[in-house]
This record gives C-alpha cells, structure tokens and sequence, in this order.
C-alpha cells in the first residue's frame, strides 16, 4: 500500500522525547481547585455551535458568527462551487488532529460571504469516508467518525451553505490524496499544511498523549461505578477495580507522551484518592470492616468524584472532550 509516509502506529521512543517537549513549550497551564485553565496562546476561538448554544441554525446567526471570524485555526471557509474532496479531506483531517473546528461550504474565502453551495451532503459523507484503500491501524482514516454534519444552512438567495462541525480525533487522523496515499496534515495557523519528518513524530506524540489522557478518563470513571458507596465486604472489590487505572499511569508510553502538567492528574486534587486504595484482592481483604468502611466511604461519595470532575474539566480545557457545560 503507498504512502505519503510511513508512519509506525506503535509508540515512538522514549529517546525522542519530541512531543513532550513540544507540547511543554507551546503551552502554559495553571492549576487551580477544580481543575487547571489554560493560558492560550492564539486568540479564542468560539466554535459555531458553541456560538449557536440552543438557537437552531440560520441565516442570520451565520452572517453574525462569521462577521466576527477570520480563516484561523479553528475555522475553514470553501465557497465550493464543485466539491473539493482533497481540501476537504485536507482540512477535516487537519482541524481533528488539533482541537476541532468548523468548515463551511459555500462561504467565499475572502471576504467570507455565504453564497451557497450546489455540493450534496451524501457526497461529501463519501467523500469523507476515504474508502478503496485499507487505512493504517492505529490511526483516523475514515474522517466520518470526526465530524456533526454537514447541517445546510438555507440562505434567503435559495442556495444553502453547508456547515460541518469537527470533533478532536482521539488518534492521529490521515487524508487519503489523489494517488491512495496517506497523508498527515495539521492547522497550526490559518493554513492546513502538510506535516512530514520529524512535524510527524511531534504530532504522534500530542496525538498519542490525548489518547491516553481520555483513556485515564474512561478507566477512571468505570472503576468509580464498581465502588460500592457503602457495604463494603471483600468480594466488593478485584482487580478490575483499580488496576486499569493504574496499567495507564504505569505504561511507558503513559511516561513518555505526557507533559509534566499532565501527571498533576495523579495528584490528590484529582485521582490520588483512587489510585491509593489497595490494588489487589488480598490487600482489601487484609483490612477489617471498618478500616475499609473509612477508607471507601469519603473517598468514594465526594474525594473520587470530586477528582474524575476535576479530571473531565483539565480534558474539556485541553480539547481532549467535549464540554459537559457543568
């Protein structure tokens, strides 16, 4: 199968280092009870639905958002009197492999009025789908998976522009070109580019640390559903319990593609309160009834909750999920 270039879905080595550092150096971030905030470094972006809250989609809500936009990170217009299947592989694929985005098809690139498009919504699904060719394993191949849409958007001219909303990939997402070849692109300013090389490791490496960051979520969460909150005999509590938690936080991939602020999850503002019960079946059996009836009942009514909610606002923060609006 032909490539743009070969890339190893397996994690990169730890000598590297590269996507540690980049992500380190691109961002600072400031904990705080409740869960760290970020200090961005570009302007901020609203995302169109954000912007929508409840409102339904119109015309009107449109031309408002966009007067107030420019082609940035976060944003694509096409005016896409034809359908322009690589530039949109391009870009849906480039805004996944950041924080998402939104394009808008039938919107003029440069002084970004809507003037409708003729393209069909089935078309671009198929577009999007990027089959023919077998995709890499480990990565986003079918860019379906990443995207809300497209929505049309009825103009008063009786054209519709096309909206499609684009979601943070949890791996690294590709773009099949016109030669079958897979390709990696990112939207680090107002330009979908090409990454190659050593832009390519770096990119793996962000990729990789918001998988696993979501993965801690997931884990986290389910082993807070198999704590009972108050009966506490030994059969209540296995392996299962906390040790997916910790086969995370204990991979080597875990010590490599994080950044030093990630790891401030384990703290006791956020997981610590889990990840110290007893990891296996003996030890919980080794303490009696009402050691293990102090040690579950605060941990599992509010400092574990507590500490997955704080957990869920550090992932919304960073674009790694989607925001519960709590």
């Amino acid at each position: 199968m032909p490539f743009g270039m070969v890339l190893d879905p397996q994690p990169m080595p730890a000598r590297l280092g590269l996507g540690r550092r980049a992500a380190e150096s691109q961002r600072h971030y400031t904990p705080r009870r409740g869960g760290p905030s970020r200090r961005e470094t570009m302007p901020a972006m609203t995302p169109f639905r954000e912007f929508l809250a409840s409102r339904p989609e119109s015309e009107a809500l449109l031309r408002e958002f966009l007067r107030a936009r420019t082609e940035w990170v976060a944003q694509e217009f096409k005016e896409a009197g034809g359908l322009p299947k690589y530039q949109l592989r391009n870009a849906v694929s480039a805004l996944a492999n950041r924080a998402g985005g939104d394009v808008f098809l039938g919107v003029r690139d440069g002084d970004r009025e809507p003037v409708g498009t003729t393209v069909e919504p089935a078309a671009i699904s198929r577009v999007l789908n990027q089959t023919g060719t077998d995709p890499p394993a480990g990565y986003v191949a079918d860019l379906v998976t990443v995207v809300d849409g497209p929505v049309p958007i009825a103009l008063s001219s009786g054209a519709s522009v096309l909206w499609i909303a684009v979601r943070p990939a949890g791996h690294l997402a590709l773009s099949l070109d016109d030669h079958d070849r897979w390709r990696v692109y990112d939207r680090p300013g107002a330009e979908t580019v090409e990454m190659t090389g050593l832009e390519a490791i770096e990119m793996f490496h962000r990729k990789g640390r918001g998988r696993l960051l979501v993965a801690l979520y997931e884990r986290a969460t389910e082993a807070m559903e198999r704590i009972p909150a108050y009966y506490t005999v030994s059969g209540d509590f296995t392996e299962r319990t906390v040790g997916p938690v910790r086969r995370v936080v204990e991979s080597a991939e875990w010590t490599d593609s994080t950044t030093a602020t990630d790891r401030t999850v384990l703290g006791p503002a956020y997981l610590a309160p889990l990840l110290d019960l007893p990891a296996d079946v003996a030890s919980w059996s080794a303490l009696d009834y009402a050691e293990r009836e102090s040690r579950i009942r605060m941990r599992r009514l509010v400092d574990i909750p507590n500490g997955i909610t704080n957990l869920r606002r550090y992932l919304e923060a960073e674009g790694l999920l989607a925001s519960s609006g709590g």
